[in-house]
This record gives C-alpha cells, sequence and structure tokens, in this order.
C-alpha cells in the first residue's frame, strides 16, 4: 500500500510538471528495497546471495569452457566479465539482445552480464548457448572482426 501510495504521488507530481520528484522517487525505492529486506528475513537474503553467487561462479566456469575467457573467477558477486575477443562486443551485445539476452559492453572486446534472484540454471545454460553460437558463427567467418 505504501508502495503505490507512493508511486501515485510521483505520478501527480509528474502530471504537475514538476521541477524534481527524486525525493518521492527514492523514498519509493528505499521502501521497496527496505520491504524486500524484512520479508525475506537475513536467511532468506544470505539465502539468495549465495544462489546467485553460485550461479555466476558456475556460469564464469562453464564460459571459460568454451573460449570465453572471465576477467576474474574470484572477484565478482552477481556479474561477469568476459573478454570476447577477437569477437567485436558491440556485434556480441547485438546478438544477445536479438535473443532477448541483456549485457553490457566495457570497452571493445568485453561484455559483462549479471544474475539476480530472477534467473535460473536454465537461463544460464540458454546464455551458454548463444555464446556458442556466436562462437561458431565466428569460426565461419559470419560475423565482424574486431
Amino acid at each position: 500500500a505504501i508502495r503505490m501510495a507512493l508511486q501515485t504521488r510521483e505520478q501527480h507530481i509528474r502530471l504537475d510538471k514538476a521541477t524534481s520528484n527524486i525525493c518521492t522517487a527514492q523514498a519509493l525505492l528505499a521502501n521497496m528495497s527496505a520491504m524486500y529486506a524484512v520479508y525475506h528475513g537475513p536467511s532468506g537474503l544470505s539465502r539468495i546471495a549465495r544462489r546467485v553467487h553460485a550461479l555466476a561462479q558456475l556460469f564464469a566456469m562453464r564460459a571459460s569452457e568454451i573460449g570465453f575467457e572471465p576477467e576474474t573467477y574470484t572477484d565478482f558477486f552477481d556479474a561477469v566479465t568476459l573478454k570476447t575477443d577477437p569477437i567485436n562486443a558491440d556485434w556480441m551485445i547485438d546478438f544477445l539482445l536479438q535473443h532477448n539476452i541483456s549485457a553490457r559492453k566495457l570497452g571493445t572486446v568485453n561484455i559483462q552480464v549479471s544474475f539476480d534472484e530472477t534467473h535460473t540454471e536454465q537461463d544460464m545454460m540458454n546464455l551458454l548457448a548463444k555464446l556458442e553460437e556466436a562462437a561458431a558463427l565466428h569460426a565461419k567467418h559470419e560475423l565482424p572482426m574486431q
């Protein structure tokens, strides 16, 4: 109810053409995150964090097995940075987006993917399959190089 009230207030301010509704937006985010923490509790948050990190670790390991070397194997929580070299990172991002997979470009040869509590092992396997498909296209020279 509080979230809905704040969201309604934010929309009201927007309609009245206020110059800033940042406080309301920040309050909405703060309340949502606080209620998320209260709902799951300390043990629930720990369980979620362990699961998300384990999924990211498994992804990093499997990605390296198919030729996409992680920037690091230890210094990450939920976001894994992969070296796409010699595949162009711009092309890789576009390719993944065409398959409804979100990733972020970091430089010309790195991409980053992140996991959260909504991701499943099947999501990770789908991502790995698309990375393999991109590598196969590269091997056939059907995509732009650096």
